[in-house]
């Protein structure tokens, strides 16, 4: 499901959380008593039009992944639970074998 590997994963998400706090804190700052507040009003709608499409950006790019990761983690549950029943049915497959080749033997 995913080429990434934990390293990259790791670093995808560092990446959105510092995108999505870094959007919030340019949004503030913005803002009336911010460091960068815009007084020209068309400009700062336009602004603050800006912003908010690079805030919902933001916020998809850290839900996907996360979305991602969670999706990921159930179907590994699933496949692992899986993988187990198969290895016990093969176990018990082969002591069958192996017990009916001992009774064999035995007449």
């Amino acid at each position: 499901l995913t080429k990434l590997d934990q390293s990259q994963f790791g670093r995808c998400c560092l990446l959105g959380f510092l995108n999505l706090i870094g959007i919030r804190w340019l949004s503030s700052s913005v803002r009336r008593g911010g460091l960068l507040y815009i007084r020209n009003a068309a400009l700062f709608v336009a602004a603050d039009r800006l912003l908010a499409v690079l805030r919902f950006y933001s916020m998809l790019f850290m839900v996907l992944p996360l979305g991602r990761l969670a999706v990921i983690t159930v179907m590994n549950r699933g496949v692992d639970r899986r993988n187990r029943r198969r290895m016990e049915a093969a176990d018990q497959l082969t002591e069958r074998r192996s017990s009916s080749s001992l009774l064999s033997l035995e007449s």
